[in-house]
C-alpha cells in the first residue's frame, strides 16, 4: 500500500491517474490523497482506490508520499501548487509516459508531466513543473522554463527559448528560433513567428499580440 498525493482534483487528475495505471504504478490497495478547494466526489466515482480529500495543504495528515503530482492544466495554478509544496518541503514527482519520446541529451525538471505521444527532441531542456500534453512537441535545442503548459498538438520549433508560466493552446505553433518571455498565452491554432515579451496574448496566423493589463 502506497500513499499518492494529487494537487488539484479536476479532470486532469483523472488523466494522470490513468497514466499511472498504464505504467503499472498504481494498485487497488493504494490511497489517493487529493487536494482541492471544491472536491467533486462524483468525478472520482469510477476510481477504485481509497480517496481522501483535503481543502488545504495544511490539512494533510502525512508528508510521506511515494508519488506527488500537480494535476492542473493552468500555469498559474501549477506554479501556486509548486510553491505551496515547496514550503512543506515536498518535492513533486516527474512523470514520463512510456509512449512519449524523449530524445538524447534532454533534461526534464522536477514535477514535469510528459503525456503519451508527446515528443521532446534531442538537446532540449524542460524546466520544473511543466505539463507537456499528448501529441505536443518540443523542438531540438529548445530551452523551456518552469510552469509552462503545452496543450495537445502544440508545437515548438527547434532552438526556441521560452520563459516561465506560459500557456500554449491546442494546435498552436511556435516557429524555430523564437524567444518567448513570461506569463503569456498563445491561443489555439495560432502561429507565432516573432519574439514575445511578457504578459501578452498571441492570437491568429500570423499571431497578433495583445498586451495583458
Amino acid at each position: 500500500m502506497n500513499n499518492l498525493l494529487f494537487f488539484y482534483g479536476g479532470n486532469t487528475c483523472l488523466e494522470i491517474i490513468s497514466y499511472l495505471e498504464d505504467m503499472n504504478l498504481l494498485s487497488h490497495k493504494d490511497i489517493l490523497h487529493i487536494l482541492d478547494i471544491k472536491p467533486n466526489l462524483k468525478r472520482f466515482a469510477n476510481v477504485k482506490q481509497k480517496k481522501i480529500f483535503y481543502k488545504k495543504i495544511t490539512n494533510l495528515k502525512i508528508n510521506n508520499f511515494k508519488y506527488i503530482y500537480i494535476t492542473s492544466g493552468f500555469p498559474n495554478l501549477r506554479e501556486k501548487a509548486f510553491l505551496e509544496l515547496k514550503k512543506k518541503k515536498i518535492l513533486p514527482s516527474i512523470l514520463v509516459h512510456p509512449k512519449a519520446y524523449i530524445g538524447k541529451h534532454c533534461s526534464v525538471g522536477e514535477g514535469t508531466i510528459v503525456a503519451p505521444f508527446s515528443l521532446i527532441a534531442p538537446y532540449s531542456k524542460i524546466g520544473n513543473n511543466c505539463f507537456i500534453n499528448s501529441f505536443a512537441s518540443i523542438g531540438h535545442h529548445s530551452n523551456i522554463g518552469y510552469s509552462n503548459v503545452f496543450c495537445p498538438y502544440a508545437v515548438t520549433g527547434g532552438n526556441c527559448k521560452i520563459g516561465n508560466n506560459n500557456f500554449f493552446g491546442t494546435g498552436s505553433i511556435i516557429t524555430p528560433n523564437t524567444s518567448i518571455g513570461n506569463l503569456n498565452k498563445i491561443s489555439a491554432n495560432s502561429v507565432l513567428r516573432n519574439k514575445l515579451k511578457n504578459k501578452f496574448i498571441a492570437h491568429g496566423n500570423p499571431a497578433k499580440m495583445f498586451k495583458i493589463f
